[in-house]
């Protein structure tokens, strides 16, 4: 019997031995929900590209010296949008092969994982006059996987880039599923004895459960 077995033993022997005082104090109500009871609930926003379909686009995260070639590929690998760095002469280039666009530095600085204050301002700064625009214009880049702690500036910043009505897209794209609690900036993680004792289920998953955590934690804002 190596490690690995006498683990899974004695982890199961805990377990049976455990059983009857979870069940009787009634512990096991609260940490047995299925996924779904905790889904979350997003509304739509009346962006103006149609909506009638799965979307399917990628990053570009630099304009080298061949980026002309990017539009053409992207719409020949049935792409509808990318998510780039931009220039004046590659939004046209967008626009002509029918790819939209969400642009990062293009109204608006965009940000990686924290927010600093300048970009902050400058978001908070953006006008409805001063909006610049462009038929390939999906939305613009504002951060790329966020932890937890950057949620209320990203709200503040939502709020405040809803009431100029542009009908494009704040992007705020989160952490994959596999973020470690520390990248996510959530703490606790999942407490030992749920891993022990909800072995296989969701709750005994550490990046399901601190996910759910995560997402919960910005949803009125960023997904609402």
């Amino acid at each position: 019997m190596n490690w690995n077995q006498l683990a899974i033993w004695g982890r199961n022997l805990l377990t049976l031995l455990l059983a009857p005082i979870i069940l009787f104090t009634g512990a096991s109500a609260s940490v047995t929900k299925l996924a779904g009871d905790e889904a979350i609930t997003a509304t739509r926003h009346s962006y103006r590209y149609g909506s009638d379909r799965l979307l399917l686009g990628a990053y570009n995260c630099w304009l080298l010296d061949n980026y002309g070639i990017l539009a053409p590929l992207a719409a020949q690998a049935g792409l509808n949008f990318l998510i780039s760095n931009v220039n004046d002469t590659f939004m046209d280039q967008c626009g002509a092969a029918g790819i939209g666009v969400i642009a990062a530095g293009y109204n608006a600085p965009s940000a990686y994982w924290d927010i600093k204050d300048g970009t902050q301002a400058a978001w908070l700064a953006m006008s409805t006059g001063a909006y610049k625009n462009h038929p390939a214009l999906w939305g613009d880049d504002l951060i790329d996987e966020p932890t937890s702690a950057e949620f209320g500036k990203i709200n503040g910043i939502l709020e405040h880039y809803y009431t100029l009505n542009t009908g494009r897209i704040p992007l705020v794209n989160l952490f994959p599923l596999g973020a470690s609690s520390e990248q996510l900036d959530i703490k606790p993680a999942i407490p030992l004895w749920k891993q022990i004792l909800l072995q296989g289920s969701i709750c005994a998953n550490k990046n399901h459960d601190i996910y759910r955590q995560y997402i919960a934690e910005g949803e009125s804002g960023i997904l609402a």
